[in-house]
């Protein structure tokens, strides 16, 4: 299943999340629904359901203040530059903790080249934290042993679209292929291209994307209205 993380939420976690707070840790893992190792103790779950594959999917905003410090966190209105991060897990659990399998694998997409690379990779690390926390050991990766991926991403030609164009990523990638066990960069490259043709060429994209929310947000009122007259 797909999960937008709202900017607030990884906002936390960047910047007033104890990591040495299991509660908390607990409680982010138990919102987010990531996959959780079986009980090893229990040999008979574990083969009741060999090498069954979990998955999770996570869309988060990234914003170039997330790789600062506390202090400088607090400052209303901080932050100039918005681009997305793709996150998708895949764990097969076989019988016993050595069989575990996990993919775990982040896609960035930035329409500022660069600008927040090191945002999303300082943002990369907590998020996998969250999810070693739960598993310790068993599936031999660190919080620090991150697969990153700066993926080629439509370029916006002025500087007030980048939120627009995080949007648009999110939007294309939530039509992408979730059979699949890995997504492989070409391909989330390939659907997010062919989204923003749709819209339009990238000078009228932000535009053209203002528009359709617009739309959409007029069509919700007008159908409350009349959700509520009809009573």
């Amino acid at each position: 299943s797909d999960l937008f993380l709202d900017p607030s939420v990884v906002s936390f976690l960047m910047h007033q999340c104890d990591e040495e707070d299991e509660d908390e840790m607990s409680d982010l893992r138990r919102a987010w629904e990531l996959p959780q190792p079986t009980d090893v103790k229990n040999e008979s779950a574990i083969q009741s359901k060999p090498n069954e594959i979990q998955k999770k999917r996570l869309f988060v905003p990234i914003n170039d203040q997330y790789a600062s410090s506390r202090k400088s966190f607090v400052i209303p209105g901080g932050g100039s530059h918005w681009s997305f991060l793709f996150w998708d897990i895949s764990i097969c659990q076989s019988s016993g903790t050595e069989s575990n399998m996990v993919t775990s694998k982040f896609f960035h997409f930035d329409s500022s080249n660069g600008y927040n690379s090191r945002a999303a990779k300082t943002t990369s690390k907590k998020l996998q934290k969250v999810l070693v926390s739960s598993w310790g050991n068993a599936i031999g990766i660190s919080s620090d042993d991150i697969n990153l991926v700066e993926c080629k991403t439509p370029q916006q030609t002025n500087g007030c679209d980048c939120g627009l164009f995080a949007l648009g990523v999110a939007q294309a990638l939530a039509f992408a292929d979730k059979s699949s066990e890995t997504p492989d960069a070409s391909e989330l490259e390939f659907i997010v291209h062919y989204y923003f043709d749709k819209i339009g060429d990238v000078k009228s994209f932000g535009t053209n994307l203002r528009k359709i929310i617009g739309d959409d947000i007029r069509s919700l009122i007008i159908s409350e209205c009349e959700r509520t007259c009809n009573y």
